[in-house]
C-alpha cells in the first residue's frame, strides 16, 4: 500500500493512495489460482472510518483452483456486517476468453479481502480458466482497530 496523508485536521484523517489486488482463496483449505497479472490498478481514498477503494484487475488464469474468486490487499480491515452496513458496491467481472459475466463484489467482514459474487448474489463465483477481468469500486467502513 502507497499512501499519502492529505490532513489530520480536528482527529479526521484524510488520506489517497493505492494498494495492490491479489487473487487468492477465500478459505484456508482452498487452492489458490495459477495465474499472470496483465494490468492491474487499484487507488483508495480515506476519511476518516470510511474507505473508498477501486480497483481494475485483468489476470490470466492458467490453473482455476478451487476456491471463489476473491481479491485480498484493499488497504483497510472492514467491520463486521452485523455491527454496521459497511459496504455499498458497484462490480463487473468478466472471463475475457469465455464471454461468460458474473455479478457483483462484497467486501469478506473483518478482513480485507473482496469476493465475487454469481449474479443470485448469495454465492460465490468460482475462478475459471482463461483471461479474467475484474473491476469494481465502493464504500466501506473501517474497522475500529485503525482509528
Amino acid at each position: 500500500m502507497s499512501e499519502s496523508i492529505l490532513t489530520n485536521r480536528n482527529g479526521i484523517i484524510v488520506e489517497k493512495g493505492t494498494w495492490t489486488p491479489v487473487a487468492t482463496k477465500v478459505l484456508s483449505f482452498h487452492t489458490a489460482p495459477t495465474y499472470t497479472v496483465v494490468q492491474s490498478n487499484a487507488v483508495y481514498y480515506r476519511i476518516g472510518k470510511l474507505c473508498y477503494i477501486s480497483c481494475w484487475y485483468s489476470i490470466n488464469i492458467t490453473n482455476a483452483g478451487n476456491s471463489s474468486i476473491c481479491i485480498e490487499g484493499i488497504p483497510y480491515m472492514s467491520v463486521d456486517s452485523t455491527t454496521s452496513r459497511s459496504q455499498v458496491f458497484a462490480g463487473n467481472c468478466m472471463n475475457v476468453t469465455s464471454g461468460t459475466r458474473y455479478g457483483t463484489a462484497r467486501i469478506v467482514d473483518n478482513y480485507n479481502k473482496v469476493v465475487v459474487l454469481k449474479h443470485d448474489y448469495e454465492d460465490n463465483q468460482p475462478y475459471t480458466t482463461g483471461t479474467l477481468l475484474i473491476s469494481f469500486s465502493g464504500f466501506y467502513v473501517i474497522n475500529s482497530s485503525y482509528y
